[in-house]
């Protein structure tokens, strides 16, 4: 069976191995070792991301599993309902 959407099917070389839940604050930063953020929760979820120093994106209704396809620099609590975890590789 081919692995779709993809050149190489996921492997334990490109999946987080490590990862810890966002207590949000304000705009809270995301650790630099993480690899991306996951949402825990259904809700909506506003970001900036990394390299950016203002503006934000902000995604609604967004489904509990949903990876933005950004490398997410701070989480805004202010437009946030969901929760979040980073996946990290240390």
């Amino acid at each position: 069976m081919a692995f779709v959407g993809s050149a190489t099917p996921p492997t334990s070389v490109n999946y987080g191995k490590k990862g810890s839940t966002l207590s949000l604050s304000g705009e809270t930063a995301v650790p630099a070792n993480a690899k991306a953020i996951i949402c825990l929760t259904a809700g909506s979820l506003q970001i900036r991301p990394a390299g950016e120093s203002s503006g934000s994106i902000t995604f609604t209704a967004v489904p509990a599993g949903f990876i933005p396809p950004y490398v997410v620099g701070v989480v805004i609590q202010a437009g946030t309902t969901v929760n979040v975890a980073t996946i990290e590789d240390s």
